[in-house]
């Protein structure tokens, strides 16, 4: 049923299982040899939530343990907006040589280019076919609106100590 048998580093088993859709999270925690269970519902999704650090910080207060830390999601933002900054650069460099570039071309046969300018349109392509493509593979069917619904950002069950 999708569930999975885990140990930590002192021995601790657990028992964990997740279910996802593309606007709502769940995940669950059991830990047998204690009797505490956490599950967490999210109505939303975000693939860099961190839902599991999220439930495993509830049980660990339910236990009377601090929970672990985690890397503060700033970090992910910084290097994503960094990330972005260098492919913007990059883009705006090649942008800057085209024009070398097509004097380079000029020899070319034009059944060349266009082979080069068809293998840009694979990923449009692959986007277009993404929802059956998802729905082949996961047994999943998604309504138009589900799919173009924007994420919304993570429900907030963030479980801190002061």
């Amino acid at each position: 049923m999708g569930w999975a048998v885990e140990r930590d580093a002192d021995s601790t088993t657990r028992l964990t299982h997740s279910g996802v859709l593309p606007t709502y999270y769940a995940e669950a925690l059991i830990l047998p040899g204690t009797g505490t269970g956490v599950v967490a519902l999210f109505n939303s999704y975000h693939a860099l939530a961190p839902y599991y650090a999220i439930v495993a910080g509830v049980a660990a207060i339910v236990q009377g343990r601090a929970p672990a830390a985690r890397i503060p999601f700033a970090v992910i933002e910084v290097s994503l907006g960094c990330l972005t900054v260098l492919v913007l650069a990059t883009r705006i460099r090649r942008l800057a040589r085209s024009r070398s570039w097509a004097a380079g071309r000029r020899g070319v046969p034009a059944w060349r280019l266009l082979a080069g300018l068809l293998r840009l349109l694979v990923p449009a392509g692959l986007l277009v076919a993404l929802p059956n493509v998802v729905a082949t593979f996961t047994g999943r069917v998604y309504s138009r609106h589900q799919r173009v619904r924007p994420c919304r950002a993570c429900t907030d069950c963030w479980v801190s100590r002061r």
